[in-house]
């Protein structure tokens, strides 16, 4: 228990003797690869995702932009709903390797996600059985991702992703990635995610933060742009996230809402308020989107680690926070700060 205490003040776990093969994951890997490099822009676009429809299945929809330029995303994005199998065609090549990507989304939805919410559930001390009632209904969706070289090129993009962010579902599952980009960040700033062939990232994200009252905290975490010896590589991805029931998630992204908007009125009204980990982890993300160094620290290691154990620090008096766009803007003129 003692190395899974150390684990939840940053959300992160990485296993090895998962138990899943690994060729597996080469499959999906190359599964992704194939699909995003050889089906045509009109291809893509036929099976875009659709908001709405209760699945969140296909190819995340091109910009405006992008449609009238020709253009494919730099950052390409096919959607796979757990539970749509069997209600949704997909391209071919995803259909030709689906045992293989089954395999593996059945391994995360009735092996290794039972046995991570027990293990959480005892060591919050929540009632017995409690992660996996709320986990029932779950909504479980698999994102096959491909970043072009040099990805970053796109400012917008660039900026969005050195920000960080926190996932708002309860577990996200990512395999190891040779292409050293992923971050998490720690009581020392952003720090590498350690490449281990052939095991699994294991973040967790807002909704179990709120489903376990801050005792697991959500991870904090970004890619950045990679070495250059690795700038002309192409990386794909496959991120698995695991959301609880629909009332507890919706319940977890209205707090979360709720929480954005006050701390933004707050620290307008009184720069160097009371924040938590919640706050703080968007008071990192402001300053890191505005900046290029690969092991930022932009908060004091002490005031990381006091929100992680559920206390409270003082939020930035020099400047204001949006919690919503994370925007930073200038301390009004005149204005006191909490502390004077």
């Amino acid at each position: 228990m003692s190395v899974l205490k150390d684990a939840m003040a940053t959300g992160l776990l990485h296993p090895v003797n998962h138990g899943l093969e690994p060729h597996l994951f080469h499959v999906l890997r190359g599964t992704t690869y194939t699909y995003m490099t050889t089906a045509s822009m009109e291809e893509k676009d036929s099976v875009e995702a659709v908001d709405g429809t209760g699945s969140f299945e296909g190819y995340k929809p091109r910009s405006e932009q992008e449609k009238r330029q020709g253009l494919l995303p730099v950052i390409e994005e096919y959607n796979y709903d757990y539970r749509s199998t069997g209600t949704v065609r997909r391209p071919q090549v995803i259909r030709e390797n689906e045992a293989s990507a089954r395999e593996v989304f059945d391994f995360y939805h009735a092996e290794l996600t039972p046995r991570l919410l027990d293990l959480i559930n005892r060591f919050t001390g929540l009632p017995s059985g409690y992660l996996k009632e709320v986990h029932q209904e779950s909504s479980e969706i698999a994102h096959m991702l491909l970043y072009h070289p040099r990805w970053y090129l796109d400012e917008r993009r660039k900026r969005a992703a050195y920000a960080g962010h926190t996932d708002i579902g309860s577990i996200t599952y990512l395999y190891a990635n040779p292409v050293a980009t992923l971050q998490v960040y720690g009581s020392q700033g952003w720090e590498y995610v350690a490449y281990i062939p052939n095991s699994i990232v294991i973040n967790m994200g807002d909704a179990m933060h709120f489903i376990t009252k801050g005792l697991v905290n959500a991870t904090l975490h970004r890619v950045i742009k990679p070495a250059e010896q690795q700038a002309e590589f192409v990386r794909t991805a496959l991120v698995y996230f695991v959301h609880p029931g629909q009332e507890t998630m919706h319940s977890s992204l209205r707090q979360f809402k709720a929480l954005r908007s006050k701390y933004t009125a707050e620290t307008l009204q009184s720069p160097g308020c009371p924040i938590d980990a919640i706050a703080l982890n968007r008071v990192i993300s402001s300053i890191s989107a505005l900046r290029d160094d690969e092991y930022l620290a932009p908060v004091d290691s002490s005031a990381w680690e006091a929100t992680r154990a559920g206390g409270l620090v003082k939020s930035p008096s020099a400047f204001c926070v949006d919690y919503d766009s994370l925007v930073l803007r200038p301390r009004p003129i005149g204005l006191v700060t909490h502390s004077e």
